[in-house]
This record gives C-alpha cells, structure tokens and sequence, in this order.
C-alpha cells in the first residue's frame, strides 16, 4: 500500500541493491521525463531533510478553514437550538433572561466547534511519508523524493517508477 494523502503529490522512491543514487536520478530523468527541479535526494547524512518533506500546504490551509468555517457555524447552530427549546421549555430562569441563555449558550457551541475543527485540522497530513523516509534516513538508506508539476499525474509517474528495475515506491 503506497503512502498518500488527499493533498500530498509527492512520491517516496527506494533505491534497491547497490544502484547508485545518481544513477536513479538519471533513470527518472531519463525514463519519465522529470526536471531535476522534481526530484529531491534525500541521503542519510543530509541536514536539509526537513525542507525536502515539506509538502505544499495551500491546499491543507484552505482546506483548515473551511472546516473551521463549517464546525464553528454547526457550533453556533446548536447552541441556538438549545438555547431555544430551554427559554421555550426550560425552567423559569432560561425563560426570564432569554438573551443571557443565547449568550450563554451559543458562545461555548462556537467555541466547542472550533475546537473539534482544529482537532481533526492538526492532525498532520503527511506523516507516514515523512517518517518512512526518516526511517530510511536513519537506516542510512537515501531516497529520492519527487515533487511532480501540477501538470503531472502522480499515478501515471507511480506506474513508471513501478516499471524502472532497482527502484520502488517506498510503502508503509
């Protein structure tokens, strides 16, 4: 099972054998028609490993606010539901400050959906690429890490990485 997120386009490539590194940048370049600018080694000496992960995180921002947007407004939404039904049918306090109830409880519905958006937005996306490339690093095995154009199908570079001998997708 290959290691992929809905906002990651990056592949992980293992060298197998004794091939070196250079020469499977070559056989990418080559075979599948990348730029050098795509292709990022990353060796297990190297202390720029963690510029090499970063992914693109546009997306993922967009993608963080709009569920802020959507929980916090569920959030809202349900606090005045309940604020509602207790100044309709609560007891005699609720109905005798119904402004207060809203406050009181629309204000902790934002604040608890707000809180589920930023639990299930923090939540890295792309951890196990990186640390399965880490454990390659550690292992002191390099990889080579392609960050495909936007052009590019990833699943089509996929197939051709799967065609090269001596090179494979790095899995979980």
């Amino acid at each position: 099972m290959s290691i992929e997120t809905e906002f990651d386009d990056r592949i992980a490539v293992a060298v197998k054998g004794d091939m070196p590194v250079n020469q499977a940048k070559a056989l990418l370049k080559r075979d599948i028609g990348l730029d050098e600018s795509e292709i990022n080694v990353v060796t297990p000496d190297d202390a720029r490993v963690g510029e090499k992960l970063e992914m693109n995180s546009t997306q993922l921002g967009e993608k963080m606010l709009w569920w802020h947007i959507f929980f916090g407004f569920i959030g809202f939404l349900i606090g005045m539901f309940v604020a509602f039904l207790l100044v309709q049918f609560g007891p005699p306090l609720t109905q005798e400050n119904p402004i207060f109830t809203f406050i009181a409880l629309v204000s902790p519905g934002i604040f608890l959906g707000l809180f589920v958006a930023g639990a299930l937005s923090l939540k890295p996306e792309n951890d196990a690429q990186n640390l399965a490339v880490m454990s390659r690093q550690a292992h002191r095995l390099p990889t080579l890490l392609i960050k495909p154009r936007s052009t590019r199908n990833k699943d089509d570079i996929k197939s051709a990485v799967k065609s090269i001998n001596g090179l494979t997708l790095v899995e979980e």
